[in-house]
């Protein structure tokens, strides 16, 4: 090898070298990018999971509300339905002709 041909081929090898180097530099500068991602999506996931929480403890509460309603409806119909028509028949006879209902 000549010294002409080394000197090339240390050129080469210092220009591969800078080319490396700067790819690296890059790479890290994406790594801390997607870093600061990660992080972000790891509070908003801490977050999601928060408001799960609270909707689940709420759609529970609902439910309840719900069940409430439901047994109070029933009893209502109960109360309302042909039996207590009777009942209240016995209480309070039904307007007859020529009296008002109020």
């Amino acid at each position: 090898m000549t010294g002409d041909e080394l000197e090339r081929a240390i050129q080469f090898l210092l220009e591969s070298q800078g080319k490396n180097d700067a790819q690296i530099g890059q790479l890290g500068v994406r790594v801390d990018q997607i870093g600061v991602r990660v992080d972000q999506l790891t509070r908003d996931v801490a977050q999601l999971t928060a408001s799960v929480a609270r909707l689940t403890g709420d759609f529970a509460d609902l439910k309840g509300l719900v069940k409430e309603f439901a047994e109070s409806t029933r009893l209502f119909a109960q109360r309302a339905g042909p039996a207590g028509a009777k009942r209240r028949a016995g209480r309070e006879a039904p307007p007859t002709a020529g009296q008002s209902a109020g």
